[in-house]
C-alpha cells in the first residue's frame, strides 16, 4: 500500500512539475485531461497493490503461522505442523493427557456411575443385572478389540489383544 501510494504522489508531483513548464499553471492543471492522468495514476497505483498481494500472501502467511507456533508453545502446545495452528489458534479448550496412560492403550476405571449412584469401588454387585448385560453389549458392539486365546498344555489360559485395545 506504501509502496502504490508512493507511486500515486510521484506522478502526481512529476505532472504538477510538467503543468508549471508549460507556463500558466491554471490552464493547464485544470482540465479534463488532469482527471484522466490522475485516473490513470490511479489505476497504476492499484495494479500495483493488485500484484503485490498474491507475491506476499504466501510469505506473510508462513510468518503469521510460525509466529502462532511459538505463542503456543509458550503455552506448552507443541505443534508439529505449521497449518494445524488455525485449527487450534481457534480452540478455547484442549484436553489432553500425555502422561502415558493413553499413550500405552491402557486405562483403569476409578469411578462407575450406575442406576443413578456414583459407585468408587468396582464390584459386579453395585450394577444389577439389566444394565450388566446392556453394558456389556454396548462394549462388544462399541469395540474393535480382536483377543486371541491361546493355551499350551498345562499352562494357564493366554489372551493376546489385536486391534485397538480400547
Amino acid at each position: 500500500m506504501y509502496a502504490a501510494a508512493a507511486t500515486f504522489l510521484a506522478m502526481f508531483i512529476h505532472y504538477i512539475y510538467d503543468c508549471f513548464q508549460e507556463g500558466s499553471f491554471v490552464e493547464s492543471f485544470v482540465s479534463v485531461e488532469t482527471i484522466h492522468e490522475l485516473i490513470e495514476y490511479f489505476i497504476i497505483a492499484v495494479s500495483i497493490v493488485v500484484v503485490a498481494v498474491p507475491e506476499g500472501l504466501p510469505l506473510s502467511v508462513t510468518i503469521a503461522l510460525a509466529y502462532s507456533v511459538g505463542k503456543m508453545k509458550e503455552e506448552n502446545n507443541l505443534v508439529r505442523y505449521l497449518q494445524a495452528c488455525e485449527t487450534m489458534g481457534g480452540a478455547d479448550n484442549i484436553c489432553s493427557d500425555k502422561t502415558g496412560t493413553l499413550t500405552k492403550n491402557l486405562m483403569t476405571v476409578t469411578r462407575i456411575f450406575s442406576e443413578e449412584n456414583i459407585h468408587d469401588t468396582i464390584a459386579r454387585e453395585i450394577i444389577g443385572e439389566n444394565s450388566a448385560k446392556l453394558l456389556c453389549l454396548g462394549i462388544c458392539n462399541n469395540s474393535n478389540a480382536n483377543p486371541k486365546f491361546t493355551q499350551e498344555r498345562n499352562q494357564p489360559l493366554r489372551i493376546e489383544q489385536n486391534g485397538n485395545k480400547t
